[in-house]
C-alpha cells in the first residue's frame, strides 16, 4: 500500500511539473510577443475563412466567431504592452507556486505513509 502510495504521488507530482513547465513555456512566449501583438489582429481580420468549415459550422457563426476572436485580439493588443511587467512576474510565480503545490503534495504523501504505517501496526 505504501509504495502504491508513492507512486501514485509520484504521478501526481509528474503531472504537476508537467503543468508548470507548460504554464511557463506558454508565459514566456506570450511575453516575447508583446512587441508584436499590434499585428495580430490586422492579421487575423485578414484571414480567409476556410471553405471547409462551411460543412460544419454555419458561415454566419463562423463570421461572428472570426469577428468575435479579432475584437478580442485588438482588445489584448492594447492592453498587452501595459500589462507586459507584469507578465514578467508571471513566469517566477508559476514556478512558486509548482513549489508550493510541490511541498503540499509531498506532505500528503507523507502523511499517507504515516497513516497506512499507524494502520498496519494496528492490524497485527
Amino acid at each position: 500500500m505504501i509504495i502504491a502510495l508513492w507512486l501514485f504521488t509520484l504521478v501526481l507530482v509528474g503531472l504537476w511539473t508537467l503543468t508548470a513547465a507548460l504554464a511557463a513555456a506558454g508565459l514566456g512566449w506570450l511575453i516575447s510577443q508583446a512587441p508584436v501583438a499590434a499585428d495580430w489582429a490586422a492579421k487575423a481580420a485578414s484571414l480567409p475563412m476556410p471553405p471547409w468549415l462551411g460543412l460544419w459550422m454555419d458561415p454566419a457563426l463562423a463570421e461572428w466567431t472570426r469577428q468575435l476572436a479579432v475584437q478580442g485580439l485588438q482588445g489584448m493588443s492594447a492592453v498587452l504592452p501595459w500589462l507586459q511587467p507584469v507578465l514578467g512576474w508571471l513566469v517566477p510565480l508559476t514556478w512558486v507556486v509548482w513549489g508550493l503545490g510541490l511541498v503540499g503534495l509531498l506532505g500528503l504523501a507523507a502523511v499517507g505513509h504515516w497513516a497506512a504505517l499507524r494502520w498496519k501496526r494496528r492490524r497485527v
